[in-house]
């Protein structure tokens, strides 16, 4: 091989590993992004549970039929003893 293919090779070698290098750096960045993402959806997930909640316990103030409905609603969805607790059940 003459020497002016070494170089080549070695110069073929080199860019090879850099684009390994950018493509594992692209993933590492995606994959930050996915999980910010995600974590900005269970925030706003957890923001939704928080104002329905709010919601419904205002309703239950003005309204003790509606408190019974969400009591007897919830009698049915709730299993773990802890949960059905926090609402006398």
């Amino acid at each position: 091989m003459s020497k002016v293919m070494i170089t080549i090779e070695e110069q073929i070698k080199k860019q090879q590993e850099k684009l390994a290098q950018l493509k594992a750096r692209k993933q590492a960045i995606e994959a930050r992004d996915r999980a910010s993402e995600s974590k900005k959806e269970r925030a706003n997930d957890t923001r939704r549970k928080i104002l329905i909640g709010a919601m419904v316990l205002e309703q239950w103030k003005n309204n003790p039929e509606s408190e019974a409905e969400t009591k007897q609603a919830l009698d049915k969805f709730l299993t773990k003893e802890n949960d059905r607790k926090l609402f006398g059940l």
